[in-house]
Order: C-alpha cells, then structure tokens, then sequence
C-alpha cells in the first residue's frame, strides 16, 4: 500500500512512554510498503520523548508532526465546569477535547484515523483506510451504554440522542478511542469558523448534558456519525453483533492510563494475563524502557514472582509439587520474560538471582 495512513495521537510528558508503545506495535505489524504519517496533538512533550519517537525510525520509516492546540484554556475551562456539575463521577482530563481540533488543525489531509496511546495495534491499520466511508463524516467503534449511563439518564442524555435523531441510544454510545475522520467531505460542508461555532454551540446549548467529547460528537455528526464493528462492517437497524474478535481483520488491546499505570508499578497485584504480556511484548521494545531497563526490568521481575507465589499458595500444592511447578513453569516463564531485556549481563543477573534451581 503506497498511499499515506494518516494516524492522530493525543499525548503529554505522561502518556509519551504509551506513545512509543502503540507506535512500535504499528511498525511492527506493518507490511513493508506501508506509508504512515503520525500526527501529534501534544501538551507539552518534553524534546527528549520527540528524540525517542525519532528512533523508531530504524524499525520503519515514517513522518511525523506535532501541533499544539489553540483551544486548551476553552477545555480547561469546561472541564471545571463539569466538575462543578458531577463532582467526584466527573473523572476526566481537559485533554479529551483536544480530538474536537482534529476537525479544523488538518487541511490537507482527506482521511485521518484518531487512536488513543493506551492501546496496543495487533494487525495492520491498512482496511481503515480502504473502507468506502459513503459520504459519512465519522466512523467510530461503539459500546452497549450500561448501568453506568444511569447519572446520564438524569441529565437527559438519552432524550437528548432520541431529539436529534440519532439511532435508539438504549443500543451504544460513542467509544472515542477509535474514530474515523472523513475530513474531505466535512471540509466541503463547513469551514472551520462554522465547525468552531457548532462546537461552542454544542457546549453553551447542552453543556448539562454533553458532559465529554465522546457525547458531543453525535451532536455535530449526527446521523453522519456511524458506528461500524473491527470488521469495518456499519451496524446497522439497531442491531448489536461484534464479530468474534479473533476473527476481525483489526485487532487492537485498548487499555487505560490507569490501568497501563499500574503495569509500571510495584504495586500491580493482579493476573499476568494475555494483556498484561502483550503489552509489555511492546513497550520493552521502547527507547522509555531501554533507557530505564533496571527500573523497569525489576519491576517486571516483581509481579512474576509475586504472581507465581500467589499462584502456588492458592493452589495450596504440596511442597514437591511446588518445587516441581517452579522448575518446569516459574523458570520457563522467567527465561521468556527476561528475553525482553537488551543486555546479556543483566539478563543473566536477574536469572542468576531469581531461578529456582
């Protein structure tokens, strides 16, 4: 594939490290003719992060951009006034607004695929950008709203979606860690000043209800805004039917910050599961985790262990059993672990201090 994969990022200092990692996991699930342009909306990545994202260039190729939003104080500005509205159920930063500039800082690109940092891409992203879009302004992965839309039943919400049309809101909500900007045909309907206005429109008239950019988009969309499944099929006359994940043509992990958080801390006292494994898979292959590997190697070495033990006193074994389970699986679980640290010295200290003989 020769045409550009336009690809949006929002990020700070913090999430930068995450960054890294979902730009190595598409590199490294790319075909070879691949051509990606990552777009940076960024508050305040430090010159040190930009220079390790560079170096993923020896991976593959690609070009990137950085921009800075000239909206951040608006969105500060809402978010305490969303605060004030919800108080502790409001849990968002003013950074999630930042996908709205996606409609106005882009004039020259046709399609652009957002992705928020806290995922992993397991396949090539190359179908988002061959599926025919049908004269729609924006394609978006949904989930069922559940128990946890009650607060936005008293709020309205639902009335809100029924007053505009939009399909039976008892059905999905927008996820917007995935969407799909048909940039072209929104650049021929407004011009920025009008996607500006119906912006600030959407929060002076709805602010009580249209609590984060999530809920504004069907507002500016409206049945323009489509929601499709990872098999890029639209779901259509109300009916709700993700296809088998294994199955879909696009795979991706979406995590959360504080759930990627606490990968990188001491404290991480749950499974090490298909996704914790895949995600460090990815971000052990990072310039963050190469300049920090003693931090984070040992980190990693703490859950394995502390998982292990766990395991073995759950199961209550008896002690042969459990010096057998550690010799056939806690040492061949270590050794495939400690592949993911760059030098052999260290390697073999950690193995030296950790396996059990």
């Amino acid at each position: 594939m020769n045409d550009v994969m336009n690809i949006c990022f929002i990020s700070d200092n913090g999430y930068a490290k995450y960054l890294e990692t979902i730009i190595i996991s598409i590199l490294l699930n790319s075909d070879k003719d691949d051509n990606f342009h990552f777009h940076i909306i960024e508050d305040n990545i430090s010159d040190n992060y930009k220079d390790e994202i560079l170096e993923l260039k020896k991976i593959k190729d690609f070009q990137i951009n950085y921009y800075k939003s000239p909206n951040i104080e608006k969105y500060k500005e809402w978010t305490e006034y969303f605060k004030s509205l919800l108080g502790r159920e409001y849990l968002w930063s003013y950074q999630i607004y930042l996908k709205l500039d996606i409609l106005t800082l882009f004039y020259d690109i046709d399609r652009i695929l957002f992705l928020d940092v806290d995922q992993v891409v397991l396949t090539r992203l190359n179908k988002f950008f061959e599926i025919d879009m049908n004269n729609n302004y924006l394609y978006f992965s949904p989930y069922p709203i559940n128990e946890s839309y009650n607060l936005l039943d008293s709020l309205g919400f639902k009335e809100f979606l029924i007053s505009i049309e939009m399909t039976p809101p008892e059905q999905y909500a927008v996820l917007a860690g995935m969407l799909l900007f048909n940039l072209k045909d929104i650049r021929c309907n407004f011009n920025s000043q009008e996607i500006e206005n119906k912006i600030n429109d959407c929060f002076g008239n709805y602010k009580n209800i249209l609590t984060t950019e999530e809920k504004m988009l069907p507002y500016l969309f409206r049945k323009k805004c489509i929601a499709v499944d990872y098999n890029l099929e639209i779901i259509e006359n109300n009916h709700w039917n993700y296809s088998v994940w294994n199955d879909s043509p696009i795979k991706l992990l979406h995590y959360n910050g504080s759930r990627l958080n606490q990968y990188l801390s001491y404290k991480y006292n749950k499974d090490i599961d298909h996704a914790y494994v895949t995600f460090w898979e990815y971000f052990s292959q990072t310039p963050f985790y190469k300049n920090n590997y003693v931090e984070y190697s040992n980190i990693h070495m703490a859950h394995l262990r502390r998982w292990l033990l766990q395991e073995r006193e759950e199961r209550k074994w008896h002690i042969e059993d459990s010096r057998n389970y550690s010799k056939n699986n806690y040492n061949k679980l270590l050794n495939m672990i400690l592949w993911i640290i760059p030098f052999k010295s260290l390697r073999d200290k950690i193995r030296n201090k950790y396996m059990i003989n």
